[in-house]
């Protein structure tokens, strides 16, 4: 398992190729599907870290430097605390606790009770089950867009190529 900025939890060969773990499995934490865990390596997109929410496997061993949890209550909406987390909802509180700069191994200077401390809003259930359902929706919109975004840079790159090689001809 592993995270890569803005997708979450990876399989391991899909990122590296090959399982990168090695033995000392004893260093890193087992994670249940719905669990989340708060990846302190700090990136441009996430200066104070991530929190991702494993959902594509039904387990998985993130390394014990993360601070790993789940939601206290059967009635929060996970879907709204996904995209509270991914969308940069600590943010705020995790920089006023975060010590000042980087360690030299690039994780963020910050402690689990540290982490723990910092206010999460706690919506009605069914107030978070509203806003999940709708970030859900704008997250896979955005996607799509994205998606289609990419489509049409292709299609473009390809009539120019067309263009510039003299294949296809534009009439005045």
């Amino acid at each position: 398992m592993f995270s890569a900025a803005g997708r979450g939890f990876v399989d391991q060969r899909e990122k590296f190729s090959r399982v990168i773990a090695g033995r000392n499995i004893e260093n890193y934490v087992l994670l249940k599907k719905g669990e989340f865990s708060y990846n302190k390596g700090n990136s441009d997109r996430y200066p104070q870290g991530c929190v991702y929410r494993l959902e594509e496997f039904e387990e998985g061993a993130v390394p014990n430097v993360w601070i790993s949890f789940r939601l206290r209550s059967e009635s929060d909406s996970p879907l709204f605390y996904k995209h509270f987390f991914l969308y940069g909802g600590l943010n705020h509180g995790l920089h006023r606790l975060i010590n000042a700069g980087v360690r030299n191994d690039g994780l963020l200077n910050l402690t689990a009770s540290n982490f723990f401390s910092v206010t999460v809003p706690t919506p009605e259930p069914a107030e978070q089950a509203q806003l999940g359902e709708l970030f859900e929706n704008l997250s896979i919109f955005i996607k799509n867009l994205r998606t289609q975004r990419t489509a049409l840079d292709q299609q473009k790159r390809g009539l120019m190529q067309r263009l510039l090689t003299g294949k296809i001809r534009v009439n005045p």
